[in-house]
């Protein structure tokens, strides 16, 4: 990683990457309309700069002693980005620091996406700038200017080279927007002041996500925190809350009960459609913290979620913290070191990714069939004999041209299922109608047609059982589908309960209601 540290000129601070000789600057005015600032709910135009933050004026209007968190620290800038294209072979970027500072300041540069280097200022004066040369002189470059986590620095303008100007950033197509809610795990303590090692900062760029971080150092959980989305279009909504909860001696776990509940009440007003991934408090050994233990935060998180979901909540998930993140991960047994935060990042994309998928987040549609050929007319294909043979058939048929024939059993547990794990992870917890048509070869049987779901819980099985024979039967049902933790597998599946004779399926159907 390339670092830059600070030189002194009298009147200003300026960190430089100079490559050429000097040329007369074109200045480029702060309001700029070709200039983005991604990552702030507010953009406020001064008399010479845009002050740029991540919260409205009810949070950082909030006493700290009737809060749950510290405003000052609201006031920094972590994550947030100033976006501009230009063909300038360099271009200088003017700020200026806040009172607010709080940990030094560290500028990320990427262009074109990729990162580039980095500026660090132990602590600047009230105006500094950095100067980054093109690499890719001649040609237009994208430039992502993002600001420290742990100070407050507005933005002044640009100098570009003599006759050097703007051109009007790419467009990004349905684009997924991530806001990540926390205490200083997610504002960025371990991270110095770099933004762009958080891992809000990880999970988001992995994604091609725009972020919004709304961790804040020190908070507690925050229920008006859910208000902050009503003007942020959030597709996904991480919260990770519990550590200073525990920690906080004048809170109980109740009070951590409550405000956690409300918190996502307010979240679903302002984004009813929105994935929300609920993490326990990360790896810590630091257990009991005024006489509290972290692992009831953690359970109390999980039964939130899962009461929720219960409540018919198709949209929200558990990532357990604990599970995913070690000893290693940590700069001083509690939050994460920069690695860590990759990692970290890393391990949660993995659960999240699966069930966001690509592109702009899209609600269930109810009544919308989730198995792949349900009439058997493309052969098996998509279907699997659990520990059995299965074949399609082209007689006696329910509806349709074909038919699954399920042979060959030697348990009652072998069976006919298909995979559709990934089709309720897009979908979300909540009501299932499952239904099949279902004839045995020999016979009155009990069948049952289900869901069988593994998690971290362990394995249950949703659905329903009746009596079939040589005639064409539906069975037919609702369940409410929810899980703990990681989804681990799902699987419609139709079996019988009683003999292993052959059995004929058709017409299969998992909807959400």
């Amino acid at each position: 990683m390339k670092l830059h540290k600070a030189l002194f000129v009298p009147g200003l601070f300026v960190a430089m990457l100079f490559t050429g000789s000097a040329q007369a600057a074109t200045p480029v005015s702060f309001d700029n309309p070709l200039i983005e600032i991604i990552g702030a709910k507010q953009i406020k135009k001064n008399v010479d700069h845009l002050e740029i933050l991540r919260f409205s004026d009810s949070i950082l209007s909030q006493s700290q002693t009737k809060a749950y968190y510290n405003a000052v620290k609201a006031r920094t800038t972590s994550c947030a980005i100033v976006k501009f294209t230009t063909k300038s072979p360099k271009v200088k970027v003017i700020l200026v620091e806040k009172p607010e500072t709080q940990r030094g300041i560290d500028i990320g540069v990427y262009q074109d996406g990729a990162y580039d280097t980095c500026f660090h200022f132990d602590k600047a004066p009230a105006d500094f700038s950095i100067t980054v040369s093109s690499k890719n002189p001649g040609k237009a470059v994208t430039y992502e200017i993002v600001l420290p986590s742990w100070a407050n620095s507005g933005f002044k303008g640009l100098e570009l080279d003599d006759s050097a100007t703007l051109e009007a950033n790419p467009k990004v197509e349905n684009q997924i927007t991530y806001a990540s809610i926390g205490d200083s795990i997610t504002h960025g303590t371990g991270q110095q002041s770099k933004s762009f090692l958080t891992y809000p900062w990880n999970l988001a760029r992995a994604n091609g996500w725009k972020l919004y971080n709304l961790g804040i150092g020190g908070s507690t959980t925050t229920p008006e925190m859910g208000n902050e989305l009503n003007d942020i279009n959030a597709d996904v909504v991480t919260i990770l809350w519990g550590y200073n909860d525990a920690g906080n001696k004048q809170f109980t776990l109740q009070d951590f009960k409550t405000r956690y509940d409300k918190l996502i009440d307010n979240i679903r007003k302002c984004r009813p459609e929105a994935k929300i991934f609920c993490i326990t408090p990360i790896f810590t050994e630091n257990i009991i913290r005024e006489g509290k233990s972290l692992l009831d935060y953690r359970k109390a998180v999980t039964d939130i979620v899962a009461a929720k979901a219960a409540a018919g909540d198709k949209a929200i998930y558990v990532i357990k913290g604990e599970e995913i993140t070690a000893k290693e991960d940590l700069v001083d047994g509690i939050h994460l070191n920069p690695d860590g935060a990759k990692r970290f990042a890393e391990k949660l994309n993995l659960q999240i990714k699966p069930i966001v998928g690509s592109g702009v987040v899209h609600p269930p549609v109810p009544g919308a069939n989730l198995i792949l050929n349900p009439g058997f007319e493309e052969d098996v294909s998509n279907w699997t004999g659990n520990g059995c043979a299965i074949a399609k058939e082209i007689f006696d048929v329910h509806e349709g041209e074909a038919i699954a024939v399920v042979s060959d059993r030697t348990k009652l547990w072998n069976s006919l299922r298909q995979d559709v794990k990934e089709s309720i992870l897009m979908n979300g917890q909540g009501e299932y109608s499952m239904s099949a048509w279902v004839r045995c070869a020999n016979g009155p049987e009990k069948l049952k047609i289900q869901l069988v779901v593994s998690d971290d819980a362990g394995t249950r099985y949703l659905g329903a059982t009746s009596i079939a024979d040589q005639t064409w039967k539906e069975f037919s049902c609702i369940r409410n589908l929810a899980w703990t933790g990681t989804l681990k597998s799902a699987y419609f599946e139709v079996r019988t309960l009683e003999t292993l004779q052959d059995y004929f399926v058709d017409s299969c159907t998992l909807s959400v209601e």
